[in-house]
């Protein structure tokens, strides 16, 4: 099993600086706004820039019993197009085999690398959030669970789709089946251990509430997502905002460009969503710039499709499996909200 990685990992896999790979002049207006936002930072995690390419390019392309492979020279050509230094991913692609996450195949001198089972399973699983709608479905009905332990409330909100709200409530989504409920009350009875609670989600809670939510306050929708991320999600929907203005030139770019252009945007959305669980729409603020990132992406995506999908195929790649399109499948609806 590949160890965690999150992008707070230590630097082994930073890049050094590198001077990107020539890129066409017309579409270097396009990819330019996000290469100078991906080094904007400090230098790189080229781990996950590796893990990006390798969950939307090359996986995909597997079949039973045929994993997919990429050549290291293919991917070397890719990355020194998102100004990444050799040495740089020759010790993220040394890393990430180390820890679980590549297989190495070599004939000769040419190397190939693919995700191990492992490694194919993890970004499978991320995959579920990072092409599907990064909202929750609506939710009408509603527990608030609060806590007099800390820890408790903590160890209750670790997993969806239990939402913290600070040190000591929980909120969780009450499903349509369980019927409606006036909005109650439940304190501990006569004779019950606190570790008996009647609550039957959140063992330990004090007290607990039930129905339906009519005013959300501006710090509960504040809360929900770390204001660092809601700010990488604006300066993100910028960029995505002016990339929208073209998107006949995104069709028109060469497949180099339009692979690069792609691992770009889905890297910045990748890393961001998740960051954060998914959260009904209902709960976020109508602005909120994660949901307009998520109304844009899907069709700026299917404009580089086709000529990505064709440097791939270059890459000597299998064909995708019969009946598998483009990965984007919901958009958010406003109406629903």
């Amino acid at each position: 099993m590949p160890c965690a990685m999150n992008d707070a990992t230590p630097q082994s896999g930073r890049s050094s600086t590198s001077s990107p790979a020539p890129i066409d002049p017309l579409a270097d207006a396009l990819i330019a706004p996000f290469l100078q936002a991906l080094h904007a930072r400090g230098r790189l995690r080229v781990w996950s820039i590796v893990i990006t390419i390798f969950g939307d390019l090359v996986q995909p392309r597997s079949q039973p019993g045929a994993p997919a492979r990429l050549a290291f020279s293919d991917l070397g050509r890719l990355t020194d197009s998102l100004g990444i230094a050799p040495g740089a991913l020759r010790t993220a692609i040394s890393r990430l085999t180390k820890e679980g996450w590549l297989e190495r195949h070599k004939t000769g001198r040419n190397a190939w690398y693919q995700l191990s089972d492992s490694g194919a399973s993890s970004t499978m699983s991320a995959g579920q959030r990072i092409y599907a709608d990064n909202t929750a479905s609506s939710v009408e009905r509603w527990r608030l669970e609060v806590y007099k332990n800390p820890e408790l409330a903590a160890s209750a909100a670790l997993t969806s789709p239990h939402i913290p709200l600070g040190d000591q409530l929980v909120l969780t989504p009450i499903g349509a089946s369980q019927g409606h409920k006036s909005v109650q009350a439940r304190g501990q009875s006569r004779g019950q251990s606190r570790d008996q609670d009647a609550n039957p989600i959140g063992g330990g809670a004090t007290l607990v509430f039930e129905g339906t939510i009519t005013a959300l306050p501006d710090w509960l929708q504040d809360s929900l997502v770390d204001p660092g991320v809601t700010q990488d999600y604006r300066e993100l929907a910028t960029l995505l905002t002016a990339l929208a203005d073209d998107k006949t030139r995104l069709e028109a770019l060469a497949p180099h460009e339009a692979t690069v252009l792609r691992c770009l945007l889905l890297h910045f959305w990748r890393r961001l969503v998740l960051k954060h669980r998914p959260l009904p729409a209902s709960l976020l603020p109508r602005d909120w710039p994660g949901l307009r990132c998520r109304e844009l992406l899907p069709p700026l995506y299917q404009a580089l499709w086709s000529a990505s999908e064709a440097w791939v195929d270059a890459a000597g790649l299998a064909p995708r499996p019969a009946g598998q399109g483009l990965p984007f499948t919901q958009t958010v609806k406003r109406s629903d909200r």
